[in-house]
């Protein structure tokens, strides 16, 4: 599933691939039993979708980035964007747009899963349909999830979400059509916020309803209303607007009031303070026209300028900076405004020309200026403007056909096969539309062809704008880059892309955060701009950051990412001007990897540069280098391609190989790395090759295609993840050719696997297909099992048992579906109740963490049956016990170095009477990584009153890495508070009472926050689970995990304390008590289903209807170990509102059930 689509009929196949898919918050105040025991009462059945659920994590940001995309693309469509502040004749919401048309008729689009569309129904629409029974509307107001029109006799009547009392209709209950209700009769103008709704009454007074947690009704209080209540201190408004948590006014003297939530300064009263009465902004004294964003604000003067203030992090105040104001500043460069539009991190200036100028965040092109990065300074809206050889992107490849047409198969989730679909291809397809391509070029998930005309068309991933077509919407089928008609060749980069032009120029576009586009700046395009300095170019070359050029000369020219020296100019110093590669004068063929590139010399020599801890350089050692350094053994090269691997064409048409080998990449029959060059099999007449991420192909001098390496998308023409030989793809012969035009279909399906597995162990099954054309290779099937309970597998062939006291047979039926022909087979495997002995350890984590990081290290033991599972190591020692630690849940933490340093981990583990060890090698890089994201640990979801919990703040890095860091803090609400040394402290209350809490970091100028909310309750509910919970991000943009664990037999963890300080636990296979671990996410009724659904995590990471028994998702859990489960990231937490994840442990699921076993361990805010 690539986009949202339309109907209720689809709501559960949503919710099955994202944990908590958009839900209205509707509060049960049900006990952790009763939530539970609902599961019973539904009898649900089972259900389960192994195929799609194996991508959860892709689609869950791939779900979140169409949205966005979608509603950037209908921002763009409007001419102009109007203040909340006057009475406008359209609207934006989060997520949907609302209209007044001149008939008095009101008409919505977009997102409709609460029914803020008002057309009776939950159907997302991507053009304007009717709200039911509204015909004599004179303003309307979309927010987040809800929208209000004031009527003309004074009326005002709302839709959509009413979680808090937003609708003002006394109720908390949902409408997908307009209802009235809210008593008021003279309203002139309407602003719905985040949760909440005001009107301004033609008297100057306002009337506000709805959420009220941070004071955004603005009475005194921040007790919530379903009905208007005044706010106080204002008769004399003359313009409104209602933001995230915030509400503001306009008044006749030309002064602007605020009121709400204020942790960014949005207030502008010179303070962070939240106020629940309205305070006067400073410095702002002839307002005509006010606009709230999330959690910045704007107004428009009498004097035609724009004044912000608030959060600043993406420069949505105007002023030229990214420092947050508290106080009132002007927008830089504008003049003669009539009208100000704040979005959640943008604003947008209607000028009395008819104009408009946007600035702030533009990751999405949401400033309608052609690029797709923030500008702090206004700027125009410009228009949107709408080879017989193989290229291989991040896990699909491309092949450009004699007849001009291209083909191209594997990994399709973002269109990269531009077949006008997103299932993967294991055959060839047709590219749509193009016939006339010379050459084709793949990057990570998007291709770029050359057309014989000299235009280059792209299609596949769109999120930077690498498709050069003006958008960031992705495209299934070819889209022409702009201003391009005399292309010579192009290539594809991670998320940008070039053309060499006719007159040895170059332009490129897209992603250019590391300065990869070449122009002199990091902004981001979604045109083509000149890449400066590079006048004589002869070929091209783009990778993840940097990009390289081969000038006619002999020399190279690289821009962009530098860190490891891939652009080999002897320093580690980023470029956005191209710069030479040192001691490169006759080069005739370049190639660019991830963090590393190579050049084929006319002499016949290799050399290579940049990243070089797996051997990429293929020098014979493990040492990065700023400069060019000969390949080992190659004097005959004639060109070079390089991925995480590197591999070279020899005159002679052999190639040759080096580096990564985990998939066979190098083709030598081995999965053994290189330091130095191996010999392809059975390939001695290429004339071109093209190396992926962990994949090879080469092209025959007959024509024919050969691939070896990966094959788990398909992308070498044939199905699943397998160790080829080059030659071995298609058949025994040696000489296999990959068809690139008639696909096989299968006759037969031969499964393999071990005959029996230990209870609660997971073992490797695979499935082998017999093709109509002889060929015999590795499938992905859909699988099921006869008894779920006691074994399943995924869909990626990994049998999970459950856990068993006596050996239990389970059938496993697999089915391939390919082509249109169906084939199935069985297999029979016997749970078994004894242990089987341990015969190995492996550890596993990143190869690179920098200077003072954390990263996480896994541990998995292997045994005699074959079978695998993760276990706890029983100690760590290191290579150099001062350089690194590791706690209790496998986390280590490097000291501070400085230079790259190694360090060796080894983990011992026990079991049976038997001992094992492993052993990781770490770089330690001295290279600061850079900022990304701010993650709050040491949180618990539950809060009784008087208690205290210490919180802590860890930078995540761009390299994967955490740091512990200090944070600001500020906790909303009335339930708790928190000390600016993260001591969170619940304060009494009668009820269950939510408190948001928000910490902010700051780092080489780069501004990072994290959300978390806990319920405090008025007596705390007993429970033996203990769960640390994780988030990460705020709620645009949020992940959380859980740490959990259950109160040991020995060693117990106190009420309140971290997890994350505790040591010396047992692990499962030494326990006294072995348990199952139950997660379970219960979604509140209302919103896109019609009541309280409960899903739940089975072993596979899958999520499943809820039904009894209840799928576990670990068995054999001990009683005093830690687990750690992933429930969802890069997920809209505006989306997912009142959901709740249980935790439970149990014997069985009755066990679990009837000894209160379980907790409720995070409500989503």
């Amino acid at each position: 599933m690539r986009l949202l689509r339309n109907g209720v009929g689809h709501v559960f196949d949503l919710a099955l691939h994202v944990i908590v898919g958009v839900c209205v918050s509707i509060p049960d105040r049900q006990t952790n039993r009763s939530v539970l025991d609902e599961g019973a009462r539904f009898g649900m059945k089972s259900i389960s979708h192994p195929r799609r659920n194996a991508m959860l994590g892709k689609i869950q940001l791939s779900l979140n980035r169409q949205l966005m995309l979608w509603l950037a693309t209908v921002f763009l469509s409007l001419t102009s964007m109007p203040s909340m502040g006057a009475t406008p004749m359209v609207s934006s919401g989060s997520a949907h747009n609302c209209a007044v048309l001149s008939s008095g008729a009101v008409q919505c689009w977009g997102y409709n899963f609460y029914g803020q569309l008002g057309n009776a129904t939950t159907t997302n629409s991507p053009t304007p349909v009717t709200a039911v029974g509204v015909t004599t509307a004179i303003a309307v107001a979309a927010g987040s999830s809800h929208s209000c029109a004031v009527l003309s006799g004074g009326g005002v009547q709302c839709w959509g979400r009413n979680s808090t009392g937003q609708l003002g209709n006394g109720t908390s209950t949902a409408s997908a059509t307009p209802v009235g209700g809210s008593g008021l009769s003279t309203a002139v103008l309407v602003a719905a916020g985040g949760s909440h709704t005001c009107a301004m009454l033609s008297s100057g007074l306002l009337r506000c309803w709805g959420a009220n947690s941070t004071g955004q009704l603005g009475n005194g209080t921040t007790t919530s209303s379903s009905a208007p209540v005044s706010t106080t201190g204002i008769s004399s408004a003359i313009g409104l607007a209602a933001g995230s948590n915030h509400t503001c006014a306009v008044l006749s003297s030309g002064a602007v009031q605020c009121w709400g939530f204020n942790f960014y300064g949005q207030l502008g009263n010179g303070v962070t303070t939240s106020s629940s009465s309205p305070v006067t902004v400073t410095g702002v004294t002839n307002a005509k026209a006010v606009s709230t964003g999330t959690y910045h604000t704007c107004a428009a003067t009498n004097a035609g300028a724009v004044q912000c203030w608030g959060y600043n992090s993406n420069g949505q105040l105007g002023n030229g900076t990214a420092i947050n104001s508290t106080t009132a500043v002007t927008a830089a460069g504008v003049s003669g405004a009539t009208s100000v539009s704040a979005g959640s991190s943008h604003t947008c200036a209607v000028l009395g020309s008819g104009a408009a100028q946007c600035w702030g965040y533009n990751s999405f092109g949401q400033l309608g200026n052609g690029a797709v990065s923030g500008a702090s300074s206004p700027s125009p809206v410009a228009a949107i403007n709408t080879a017989r050889q193989v290229s291989a992107g991040g896990s699909h490849y491309c092949a450009v056909l004699g007849s001009g047409t291209v083909q191209c198969w594997g990994y399709n989730i973002d269109g990269q096969l531009g077949n006008g679909g997103t299932g993967n291809s294991s055959s060839p397809v047709l590219v749509t539309g193009i016939s006339n391509a010379t050459s084709v070029s793949s990057g990570y998930s998007h291709n770029c062809a050359l057309l014989s005309t000299g235009a280059v068309q792209c299609w596949g991933y769109n999120g930077s704008g690498q498709l050069g077509n003006g958008l960031t919407v992705d495209s299934y089928i070819p889209v022409t880059v702009s201003g391009i008609s005399n292309a010579i060749a192009v290539v594809a980069g991670q998320n940008h892309s070039c053309a060499l032009l006719s007159g040895g120029t170059v332009k490129c576009w897209g992603s250019n955060s590391l300065g990869q586009l070449g122009n002199g700046s990091t902004v981001t395009s979604v045109i083509p701009v000149t890449v400066n300095g590079v006048a004589n170019a002869s070929a091209l070359a783009a990778a993840y950051g940097h990009t390289c050029a081969l000038l006619t000369s002999g020399a190279v020219q690289c821009w962009g990412y530098n860190t490891d020296g891939q652009l080999g100019n002897a320093t580690n110093v980023n470029s956005t001007n191209a710069v030479s590669a040192t001691g490169i004068a006759s080069a005739k063929s370049i190639s660019a990897g991830f963090s590393h590139t190579c050049a084929a010399l006319t002499g016949g020599t290799v050399q290579c540069w940049g990243y070089n801890l797996n051997g990429q350089l293929g020098n014979g050692n493990t040492t990065s280098s700023n400069v060019p350094v000969n390949v080992t053994g190659i004097s005959n090269g004639a060109a070079v391609a390089v991925g995480q691997h590197s591999c070279a064409l020899l005159n002679d048409g052999a190639v040759q190989c080096w580096s990564h080998n985990s998939y066979g990449q190098l083709g030598n029959g081995t999965t053994t790395n290189s330091l130095t060059p191996v010999a392809v099999s059975g390939v001695s007449s290429a004339s071109s090759i093209a190396v992926s991420s962990s994949g090879s192909c080469a092209v025959l001098s007959s024509g024919a295609v050969s691939c070896w390496g990966d094959d788990s998308n398909g992308q070498l023409g044939s199905g699943r993840a397998f160790n080829y030989s080059a030659g071995a793809v298609v058949s025994g012969s040696g000489q296999g050719a990959l068809n690139l035009f008639t696909p096989s279909t299968p006759s037969s399906l031969t499964l393999s696997g071990p005959a029996t597995v230990q209870s609660a162990g997971r073992a490797n099954l695979t499935a082998t297909g017999r093709f109509t054309d002889g060929t015999v290779r590795t499938v992905t099937p859909v699988w099921t099992s006869s008894n779920p309970a006691v074994a399943t597998v995924s869909a990626a062939g990994v049998l999970s048992a459950g856990s068993v006291t006596t050996d239990t047979l389970v059938t496993l039926t697999a089915t391939l579906i390919d082509s249109g022909v169906t084939v199935e087979s069985t297999l029979k495997v016997t749970i078994t109740s004894t242990p089987a002995a341990l015969s190995s350890v492996t550890l596993a984590g990143a190869s690179s963490v920098q200077s003072g990081g954390q990263m996480r290290l896994t541990l998995n033991a292997q045994y005699s049956d074959g079978s695998t599972r993760a276990v706890s190591a029983t100690g760590y020692t290191f290579s150099n016990a001062s350089l690194g630690s590791v706690n209790a849940k496998g986390v280590l933490t490097v000291a501070t170095v400085n230079s790259d340093t190694v360090l060796t981990v080894t983990a011992a583990y026990s079991e049976g009477g038997i001992s094992k060890s492993a052993g990781l090698s770490v770089n330690i890089s001295a290279t600061p990584a850079v900022l990304s994201r701010l993650t709050l640990i040491g949180a618990r979801g539950t809060l009784a009153s008087g208690q205290t919990l210490s919180l802590l703040a860890e930078g995540v890095y761009a390299d994967g890495s955490r740091k512990a860091v200090t944070a600001t803090w500020q906790a909303t609400g009335s339930a708790a508070t928190i000390s600016a040394t993260g001591v969170l402290t619940a304060k009494a209350v009668t009820e269950e009472t939510p408190s948001v809490v928000t910490a902010t970091y700051t780092e080489a100028g780069i501004t990072v926050s994290a959300q978390y909310q806990v319920i405090v309750q008025a007596t705390e509910v007993a429970t033996p689970v203990l769960a640390e919970v994780e988030t990460t991000g705020t709620r645009s943009d949020f992940g959380l995990s859980i740490w959990t664990s259950l109160t040991p037999t020995t060693g117990a963890m106190t009420t309140g304390s971290s997890a994350r300080l505790k040591s010396g636990f047992q692990v499962a296979a030494t326990s006294p008590v072995s348990y199952k671990l139950f997660v379970v996410a219960v979604i509140p009724g209302g919103g896109i289903l019609p009541s309280t659904t409960i899903f739940m995590l089975n072993r596979n990471s899958e999520w499943q209807f809820a039904g009894f028994p209840i799928a576990e998702y670990l068995a054999g859990v001990a009683d005093n170990s830690f687990q750690l489960v992933q429930i969802f990231d890069h997920l809209d937490a505006n989306l997912i509102s009142g959901t709740k994840i249980y935790i439970g442990y149990g014997i069985t699921d009755t066990e679990m059930l009837s000894s209160g076993r379980f907790r409720m361990v995070y409500q989503v805010q």
